[in-house]
């Protein structure tokens, strides 16, 4: 597991190297990757950590930031990766930083996953975002999302897509690196372990809301999913409650 300093000073403009430097000096010697959110490369830049490397902090302050640090190549961009020193501009940018760490250490399926759970869905954010689903996969997504309750076939998705079955698995192999079936389960198991944490519905319901056959099959998936079952996500997360 990586560890990453996440640097957010939206209180202060231009934070000074005297307040900083020493906390992330220390901070960068103990991570494998530092990174800037908002003016956070300016504090990393003040404490000497961007020499000789791009980076962006937010837009209005930009040329001051260049100003201040010559030694540093500042860019306007989105946000900036420099091997372990990576910045990021505006919420929107850290947003598409984030999903574009988490497309590079575990797959395009777990970043669409997450942008879908945050409702990443700006017009903005989908141009920013580098990985966006093809028009027609992304048809194919929102429509299983339509019926996670009552599951629809591959075959009407396919259809409801416009492309054939054999197209379809294709598809989602190509940009999410699973197939359209796998896609389709884990989906519903995301929903099911957000009923659980989110309410105190007994596993039969939640196998009912998520298109599972039974308490048992939905248990069973739900194992294999996320290495642990409904009654111990709940008592790790709520400690007073319990599962049927």
């Amino acid at each position: 597991m990586r560890l990453s300093s996440w640097l957010d000073t939206a209180s202060e403009s231009r934070p000074s190297r005297r307040r900083f430097g020493p906390q992330v000096r220390a901070a960068a010697r103990r991570a494998d990757s530092l990174i800037g959110l908002d003016m956070g490369a300016w504090v990393m830049a003040a404490a000497g950590l961007l020499h000789g490397r791009r980076a962006t902090v937010h837009w209005y302050e930009l040329d001051a930031f260049a100003e201040a640090f010559l030694e540093v190549d500042v860019v306007a961009d989105s946000y900036v990766v420099d091997r372990d020193r990576q910045s990021a501009g505006s919420a929107t940018s850290a947003m598409s930083l984030a999903l574009d760490l988490i497309r590079d250490r575990a797959g395009d399926a777990l970043a669409h996953d997450v942008s879908t759970l945050f409702v990443y869905d700006t017009a903005d954010a989908r141009r920013a975002e580098s990985g966006a689903l093809s028009p027609r996969l992304g048809r194919a997504v929102r429509y299983m999302l339509k019926y996670i309750e009552e599951p629809v076939t591959l075959r009407e998705v396919s259809q409801h897509a416009g492309v054939s079955l054999r197209s379809l698995d294709r598809m989602f192999h190509r940009e999410l690196g699973v197939s359209a079936g796998q896609y389709y389960r884990r989906l519903r198991l995301i929903q099911s372990r957000s009923l659980a944490l989110e309410t105190s519905m007994p596993t039969h319901e939640i196998a009912t809301r998520t298109g599972f056959s039974s308490a048992a099959t939905l248990a069973r998936a739900f194992k294999i999913q996320f290495g642990s079952t409904i009654s111990e996500i709940r008592r790790r997360t709520r400690p007073d409650s319990c599962s049927i």
